[in-house]
């Protein structure tokens, strides 16, 4: 009895201190209430300490053209504005333009969008050495915009001779009001005369002749003191040869400039084969020149006859009074072309514009016939303004035309202070730029620009117009920017 007793008493012990151990054990992984081993070690439940790098979140709007704003959301930018940069990257070239930053906070930043900086961009934030770009592509729209070329409100003591670039442009005489033309040459260049004024007295006036080189941006006088008469010396380039005609005011008296490449003739003499309703003097003043491509033939008119010359044998044919509106008193109307321009697609149409009816016509080459395209019409001309439909379109002082590829008349509308586009497929007028009367030198969208009395104009094979302006000593540019 006492050996059973004595066995179970151990027994006893070594269960309890088992049991002990093993209570020592399943303490040892039980973690303290307060997650920490020991007084030093962090608390896993405290909030992580924020970044102050700055950081890019999204933009707005994600399309625009130049000038539009642009608002960049992010964090930690910062406040001062003269510490970020942004730019627009050109995801094809990976050229990069920089906008301007309007204002700048913690949390956003403005810019507006800098010009033609490509059609799909990135936009790239700089903050002090931070570089950071947004994931989502900018879309940039090209806009059609209206630019100073060269010249403008700058003027000279008088017309520049050798070479210049486009940025020293300074003229001292004006681009005339319908007796001045722009030719745009096969060789990318733009010509133009100017009259020095002052010089050779009322009758025999003079002018320079000038080649804008568009490529190298340069202008240089090709004709220094070219002999005209009045203030009027109308020029076209033969499309073939290069050779640049300048009629004289005098046409009618049968003298023209001419220009070989190298040099000028002033004094060039051709007759008329008959002289029916040949005026003189300031009322037969030749103001409009053009060359058929296919012939190289000369066409002119002189007190509102149609001429037609061939430099070759120096006569000119006298087509007649091809504009025969009936005027007050059922007198024909006689005034001279200010805009002569072929179909560049149809050479046996020539579209002519007569600034004092507020006329454009068109003339069939091969039948010697003449419509109307467009003018108002109330005792003999109605002048005005007037978009929409061609039969009910007004314009004021119609001055050179000029015709694209695609069916699309440009008129320089002179006393609107416009540029019209004849759409004549679809029968449309439309103002291409400017804003009806109101005189200006102002560069920009097409609705925003302003010109002062618009005199002429030509068109480049891929669509650019170039215009020139009685008072703002200059040529100026409406294209995709």
């Amino acid at each position: 009895m006492n050996i059973i007793s004595s066995f179970s008493s151990v027994r006893m012990s070594v269960l309890c201190a088992f049991s002990a151990l093993l209570m020592l054990s399943c303490q040892d992984n039980i973690e303290p209430e307060n997650g920490k081993d020991d007084p030093g070690k962090p608390d896993d439940t405290e909030e992580p300490v924020e970044s102050t790098d700055p950081a890019l979140t999204s933009f707005t709007p994600l399309t625009g053209s130049n000038g539009a704003e642009v608002t960049l959301t992010g964090k930690n930018f910062g406040t001062d504005a003269s510490a970020v940069k942004v730019y627009f990257i050109d995801t094809d070239l990976q050229t990069e333009k920089e906008a301007t930053v309007v204002s700048v906070s913690d949390e956003e930043i403005k810019v507006t969008v800098p010009a033609g900086p490509g059609e799909e961009c990135k936009i790239k934030v700089v903050i002090g050495e931070t570089e950071l770009v947004y994931d989502t592509l900018f879309d940039y729209v090209y806009q059609t915009v209206v630019s100073t070329l060269f010249g403008g409100a700058q003027t000279a003591a008088e017309n520049p001779t050798g070479t210049f670039s486009f940025a020293d442009a300074a003229f001292f005489g004006t681009f005339d009001n319908e007796h001045h033309t722009l030719v745009m040459g096969n060789d990318g260049c733009i010509y133009f005369a100017l009259e020095n004024s002052g010089k050779g007295g009322f009758g025999a006036r003079r002018h320079n002749v000038y080649k804008a080189d568009l490529n190298v941006q340069t202008i240089t006088c090709i004709g220094n003191n070219v002999e005209s008469w009045m203030s009027i010396l109308p020029i076209a380039m033969d499309p073939k040869t290069n050779a640049i005609y300048g009629m004289r005011g005098d046409a009618s008296e049968g003298k023209m400039a001419y220009y070989n490449g190298s040099e000028w003739d002033s004094e060039v003499v051709f007759t008329w084969d008959k002289k029916d309703n040949l005026g003189s003097g300031n009322g037969s003043a030749c103001r409009a020149i053009a060359v058929r491509p296919s012939t190289g033939e000369i066409y002119f008119t002189a007190y509102g006859v149609l001429g037609v010359l061939d430099f070759n044998t120096k006569v000119a044919k006298n087509m007649g009074m091809i504009i025969e509106d009936l005027g007050t008193a059922g007198t024909f109307r006689t005034e001279p072309a200010t805009g002569l321009v072929f179909d560049p697609n149809n050479d046996n149409i020539l579209y002519i514009s007569i600034a004092d009816l507020g006329h454009i016509y068109k003339y069939t080459v091969g039948t010697q016939t003449c419509e109307r395209v467009c003018g108002g019409y109330w005792d003999g001309y109605l002048s005005g303004y007037q978009d929409g439909e061609l039969s009910g379109a007004l314009l004021d002082h119609p001055g050179q035309i000029c015709m694209d590829k695609n069916n699309n008349l440009y008129v320089a509308d002179q006393y609107n202070c416009c540029i019209r586009k004849i759409d004549l497929t679809a029968g449309q007028i439309t103002t291409l730029a400017g804003q009806k009367g109101m005189q200006g030198n102002t560069d920009g969208s097409l609705s925003d620009a302003l010109f002062d009395d618009p005199t002429g104009i030509a068109v480049s094979s891929d669509g650019v117009v170039y215009v020139s302006e009685r008072d703002n000593h200059g040529i100026r540019r409406i294209a995709l920017e």
